[in-house]
């Protein structure tokens, strides 16, 4: 299902349960944990007739807890185009790295 950002904010708030969930923080931004940190890495503009008709949005989305199994890993993997990218331990911190991909079909007309 395609949505915008908003909508996945309030999907990734719903998920952890908490008003923790960050988009693009600023360096040095006071978070509570556990917490989920997304962003915006890349979108993939297809055209045909030099029109855009679809678009592929990907966000990379960080839960950081200190817990390595936090169930909220588990629901947005159930998101479809999901996939975990990567983990690691910082600070005493877990860090679940997960990649969404969302495609978003343009009406032009």
């Amino acid at each position: 299902m395609a949505k915008n950002r908003y909508t996945l904010s309030r999907e990734l708030h719903d998920i952890l349960g908490s008003k923790n969930v960050y988009y693009n923080p600023p360096e040095g931004q006071k978070m509570n944990f556990p917490c989920i940190v997304y962003n915006r890495t890349y979108i993939n503009d297809i055209k045909a007739d030099n029109i855009k008709y679809l678009d592929y949005t990907t966000y990379k989305i960080i839960v950081i807890s200190k817990s390595p199994d936090h169930p909220a890993i588990k629901k947005i993997l159930q998101i479809p185009m999901t996939r975990l990218s990567a983990s690691y331990v910082k600070d005493g911190f877990y860090h679940d790295v997960i990649t969404l991909i969302q495609k978003e079909v343009q009406t032009n007309g």
